[in-house]
């Protein structure tokens, strides 16, 4: 993992550090709304356009500190994604 506190961090407005943390960061977690993807979660990635632009995602070393960052952005408890395109080695 490279670059990671505890505190979540975010991507707004950058597509290319966005792209660059999930691929250095595989298992590690991404807020998204108020769902929480992990890092090789397909759905991430299977969008076609920017992800950063509507608004940030954060992304963090465990899920507790998205948990958090979500109660505290948004006023709501967080999600956990059950997409069938995550990858293989994040099941």
């Amino acid at each position: 993992m490279t670059g990671m506190s505890e505190q979540p961090v975010p991507f707004d407005h950058d597509e290319p550090g966005f792209v660059r943390w999930l691929d250095e960061n595989p298992g590690c977690y991404v807020l998204n709304g108020e769902l929480i993807h992990n890092a090789t979660c397909q759905c991430l990635r299977s969008v076609g356009k920017p992800m950063t632009e509507r608004y940030p995602k954060f992304c963090a070393r465990t899920r507790a500190a998205l948990e958090q960052k979500c109660r505290d952005y948004q006023g709501k408890e967080a999600r956990i994604c059950q997409c069938p395109l995550r990858a293989a080695s994040s099941r």
